[in-house]
């Protein structure tokens, strides 16, 4: 039997429930959760520090390259290869739409498992 990420549990019932993996989270929402409960952890949380964190732990311990970083974090591929001078068709956005299949059953496997690799 498989051993995966707590929460991935808690993902798949939501699924289940809402047909989606969808929030309908905005930049507000986002903030008063972080304040609420995290700033016990860490007064100086920001929820840039935690993007910047969650991206750094997804390299260094599930070896996602920079294509999944861009996918994961919704980056435009246009704007990520044109800020270093590479143009890039319009159309490149729809391919990486479903780039996500790549990684995502990564995601899935214990952190314990993932250090193993």
């Amino acid at each position: 039997m498989p051993v995966y990420e707590p929460y991935t549990k808690d993902l798949l019932k939501w699924i289940q429930v809402h047909g989606t993996l969808s929030f309908n989270l905005g930049r507000t929402r986002v903030w008063q959760i972080v304040k609420e409960h995290l700033r016990k952890l860490d007064p100086k949380v920001k929820t840039h520090s935690l993007r910047h964190r969650r991206l750094n732990h997804l390299v260094t311990e599930y070896q996602f390259d920079p294509y999944d970083l861009m996918v994961y974090a919704g980056w435009s591929v246009r704007h990520s290869f044109g800020s270093v001078g590479i143009a890039v068709s319009p159309q490149l956005e729809i391919y990486y739409h479903s780039a996500w299949q790549k990684y995502f059953p990564e995601l899935l496997k214990s952190i314990q498992e993932a250090i193993n690799l």
